[in-house]
């Protein structure tokens, strides 16, 4: 026979870390579409400055672009891995 409280306790904490993480991804996620702003606004005045796209900037938006999507994937259930910052980032 089974402790179905035991169970119960299990669910309980992970229903309240998983509500608890995704506060922190949708926090997380905002500052995230922030920066994308930024990071657009400054590759479109650098590309006509210097007639060439910024690498770093390019990079970072495509690391911020996994991220994104890792935890689009978390929040929604598709995966249960977390994304940064309780797992390495995607490298």
């Amino acid at each position: 026979m089974t402790d179905t409280n035991a169970e119960t306790g299990r669910d309980k904490e992970s229903f309240w870390m998983r509500l608890f993480t995704a506060i922190v991804l949708l926090v997380l996620f905002a500052l995230a579409e922030a920066a994308l702003w930024v990071l657009t606004v400054l590759q479109l005045i650098w590309v006509p400055i210097n007639g060439q796209k910024n690498a770093a900037i390019a990079e970072f938006g495509a690391r911020l672009a996994d991220w994104a999507g890792a935890a689009i994937a978390y929040l929604t259930g598709a995966e249960e891995a977390r994304p940064f910052p309780w797992n390495d980032p995607v490298e």
